[in-house]
């Protein structure tokens, strides 16, 4: 039980360590990751020798076992993180410090002004954050522009949301020298079970001065002053360099990732295992025991257009689909060798929330004069978790008769769900003349990835 006191604008927090950040100058970094040509793929596809044969599902070889994940952390010094970043709690009162978190997913928007190529630098940092946190407690992106704060008349933004500002760092409240700053807004809460109040993240500010960065860069301060306002604070360099939470991390580095390994580490462990006010007392018997590898499943099938691997991993409540293949020629839409309609066959593999293998028939139909399509998912079963699936019709049938139904939209290359059944798709045509489809597939009750020929 417990009791909502207030709520505060912690530009006061700097004094802890907590809000002000270095940013640093940019070295030329573009944005976002790249595949080159001939590859397209959907997430990171473990090593293909890592993992044994377990069957043969239709057209689909699929494979299965643990690998080391390179994200990962011993279980001893991801605590010996999570206690630091928890003593920039031993504020206020609060003897021996806390985990701060909000306690649902806030809303990412971004102020109205912001270019275009900002905008998208948020979707990324958004993306990179989702991809590390547990598929039940996800951050909403909003892109519709935020009314400017003064033109509101407010000084904060609402519960539950995180608003970024791109200006001038001469119009900052405070550290003017920095690429990026972070307002925290906090919500004081009593427990009355141990008589104390403890500060949780509410809502947040997020400054970042466009003129000193850009690419990987900008992303970079983004991801490092969301994270502020997520909770997480300053941690010794020396102690962990493998996260960005440091002040004086390398933030201008351009072929590095978003988020560094511990960070994202960090975001699992404090969003899938730790609750709302656990005290850093508490932070190892809420942790549990921590997995270093990772279940993976994997199918592999041979298109005319090469050949196409897709599945996903699971580790401590994250699981991650991910699709590879050819990368097309050009646009469906420009293909002269499809008209009227075109359909793919296939497989879906992925987990379940307890880490049971899922698998199933993955067919999309594509109307090529409207650009639409619709695709399935059937004849959906599981294993338990920790054994190879076994041939099609020897799993438990999972879900109903009919299935999973989406309708879906396309754009160049790409398909996403518009319609039907719950759950997040994103999809691509892979293959010089689009002779494969692939993609993945995210909901509340699973997540896999899919793949089919025509």
């Amino acid at each position: 039980m417990r009791q909502t006191v207030t709520r505060i604008l912690f530009a006061l927090l700097i004094a802890f360590g907590m809000a002000a950040c270095g940013g640093g100058s940019d070295n030329g970094g573009n944005g976002g990751g790249h595949f080159a040509r001939p590859q397209i793929s959907l997430g990171a596809p473990p090593p293909e020798d890592a993992l044994r044969p377990a069957t043969t599902h239709d057209v689909v070889d699929v494979s299965w076992g643990l690998t080391p994940d390179p994200d990962a952390r011993s279980r001893d010094y991801l605590l010996s993180y999570l206690r630091a970043d928890a003593r920039h709690q031993a504020v206020l009162g609060v003897v021996g410090g806390y985990v701060w978190r909000f306690e649902d997913p806030p809303v990412v928007r971004v102020e109205a002004g912001a270019s275009a190529e900002a905008i998208q630098q948020v979707a990324n940092v958004v993306a990179a954050i989702n991809a590390a946190l547990p598929h039940h407690w996800q951050l909403t992106f909003d892109r519709t522009p935020a009314t400017p704060l003064l033109d509101t008349g407010a000084l904060e933004p609402p519960d539950g949301e995180i608003l970024i500002q791109f200006s001038s760092r001469t119009g900052w409240p405070v550290h003017q020298d920095a690429a990026g700053f972070a307002n925290p807004i906090g919500s004081f809460t009593f427990w009355p079970s141990t008589q104390t109040l403890i500060l949780n993240s509410a809502a947040g500010l997020v400054y970042v001065d466009p003129s000193v960065t850009t690419g990987r860069t900008r992303e970079r301060v983004i991801a490092h002053e969301v994270l502020h306002i997520l909770g997480r604070g300053h941690v010794d360099a020396a102690e962990f360099p493998d996260t960005i939470m440091d002040v004086q991390a390398d933030r201008a580095d351009a072929d590095k990732p978003i988020l560094d390994p511990l960070d994202r580490e960090a975001l699992l462990a404090i969003h899938s295992r730790l609750t709302f006010g656990t005290r850093m007392g508490d932070i190892a018997d809420d942790l549990g025991e921590w997995a270093t590898e990772a279940m993976q499943v994997r199918g592999d099938l041979v298109t005319e257009g090469g050949a196409v691997a897709f599945g996903a991993s699971a580790r401590n409540g994250r699981i991650l689909p991910w699709v590879s293949g050819p990368r097309p020629d050009g646009n469906i839409a420009d293909n002269s060798q499809l008209a009227g309609s075109a359909s793919w066959a296939g497989r879906l593999l992925g987990f379940a929330n307890d880490e049971d293998v899922i698998a199933g028939r993955a067919d999309l139909s594509v109307h090529l004069s409207t650009l639409d399509g619709d695709l399935s998912f059937t004849e959906l079963e599981t294993w338990q978790a920790g054994t190879a699936p076994g041939a099609t019709g020897t799993g438990t049938a999972w879900g109903d008769e009919d299935g999973l139904n989406y309708r879906s939209g396309i754009s160049g290359n790409r398909f996403v769900r518009t319609g039907g059944d719950d759950g997040a798709v994103d999809g691509v045509f892979i293959g010089k003349s689009h002779e494969g489809m692939g993609g993945t597939l995210h909901r509340d009750d699973l997540a896999a990835a899919f793949a089919g020929k025509r």
